[in-house]
């Protein structure tokens, strides 16, 4: 499982802020947020337990076990989940695939800007390893 597939989910649980789906053997709650871009629906209005739906796949730590899910970015345009679920769903390779390209170019161009704030500094790239106080305090850091 990687970030940026479309996969196949079944729905567990349905409640007013949330959907929990089973995909690949995981249950992963998806919040509200996360299912449309118009907040102005119910969850249980739209989904029901057992139907089979597709999911974004937004973020996959094999490391931490994290799993995020999104319906939202399936979406062609903001809301359309609402006004034609079956339609979203048959289109969801496609728009998953312009989704993570758009999310690339938004992470690519955060990273230069932390890259090119950084490297201008006299003491070097900056770093948070090892730090453990909040900024602000007059207390000295122990490294």
């Amino acid at each position: 499982m990687q970030e940026g597939m479309v996969l196949d989910a079944k729905v567990v649980a349905v409640a007013i802020t949330y959907l929990t789906v089973e995909v690949e053997g995981f249950q992963v709650t998806i919040r509200k947020v996360n299912v449309s871009a118009n907040g102005q629906f119910d969850i249980p209005s739209f989904f029901e337990v057992g139907e089979m739906i597709k999911c974004y796949a937004q973020n996959v730590s094999e490391e931490s076990g994290e799993l995020k899910l999104s319906i939202r970015a399936l979406e062609p345009k903001p809301g359309a989940l609402l006004l034609d679920k079956a339609k979203v769903f048959e289109m969801a390779e496609e728009t998953a695939k312009k989704f993570y390209e758009a999310s690339m170019k938004e992470k690519a161009a955060i990273q230069e800007k932390v890259a090119a704030a950084t490297s201008d500094r006299e003491d070097g790239p900056v770093s948070n390893v090892g730090v453990d106080y909040i900024a602000g305090d007059d207390d000295t850091p122990e490294f």
